[in-house]
This record gives C-alpha cells, sequence and structure tokens, in this order.
C-alpha cells in the first residue's frame, strides 16, 4: 500500500480514498496522517514543505503529488496514447483490452463510460485491434 510515486498517483489517490473508507478515517486530519506514512522515496520527498497540521494539509499532498508526478497536460498525451495505441506481440487480448478504458478514462476525464465507448481514434484506424 506504500507509494513512492513509481505508478500512477491518481490510481493511488482512488485507492487511498477506499482505504481511508474501510478504516474510518473520516477527517481530512486523520486521512493526512495515514497518507503521509504510506508515502516513501521520491513521494515522501515531495511533501517537505507542506504542514501535516494545516486543516488543508490532505489536499495539499494530492496537489503537490499531482504537480509532481502527474502530466501537465494529460489528458492531450492520453488521446495521443488512445491513438496510437496497438496490441504488442506480448500482450494478451484481455491485457489490452484492459489498458483501453483507463487511456480512455485519462484523454476524456468529464465524459461517462458510455460516452467514452463511442469515442474513436483520431487517426481514422478503426481496428482498435491492429497489432504493431
Amino acid at each position: 500500500m506504500t507509494h513512492n510515486g513509481s505508478t500512477s498517483w491518481k490510481d493511488y489517490h482512488a485507492h487511498i480514498e477506499t482505504v481511508c473508507k474501510v478504516n474510518g478515517w473520516t477527517t481530512t486530519q486523520d486521512k493526512a496522517q495515514n497518507l503521509t506514512l504510506f508515502l516513501e522515496g521520491p513521494a515522501a520527498e515531495a511533501l517537505k514543505d507542506i504542514d501535516e497540521s494545516a486543516p488543508t494539509a490532505y489536499k495539499d499532498i494530492w496537489t503537490q503529488l499531482g504537480r509532481r508526478f502527474g502530466y501537465t497536460d494529460a489528458p492531450r498525451d492520453a488521446m495521443r496514447r488512445v491513438d496510437s495505441r496497438r496490441q504488442q506481440d506480448n500482450e494478451s487480448f484481455q491485457e489490452f483490452e484492459q489498458a483501453l478504458p483507463l487511456l480512455h478514462r485519462d484523454a476524456w476525464p468529464t465524459k461517462t463510460p458510455e460516452q467514452r465507448r463511442l469515442i474513436k481514434p483520431r487517426n481514422g484506424n478503426t481496428s482498435s485491434l491492429a497489432r504493431s
């Protein structure tokens, strides 16, 4: 459950929110204190200037993690990855199929899952199963 910044901070954020609910950590102070315990390496170092006792500490931590490990233009970058994504030779169909909704979610974060399924690649390639 630790995080060092090498994986998606957004996915980790969603995971931590679930952990907070399961453990009954409802106050932002409880969430901030526990979150800082789970961070290590570069992720922990990114928080050196955050006052953990501040009322906004939990939000400040996520903002800082987003700045440090997030993409500045994540939706546009994800759209490019959707357009160029092909099933790799060493990738099973199930792995490929699981990767697509994650890319779509990052590329079009305000769309519903149904709306995302209707989006076609901008490169005109309608065969999303093409092998590279």
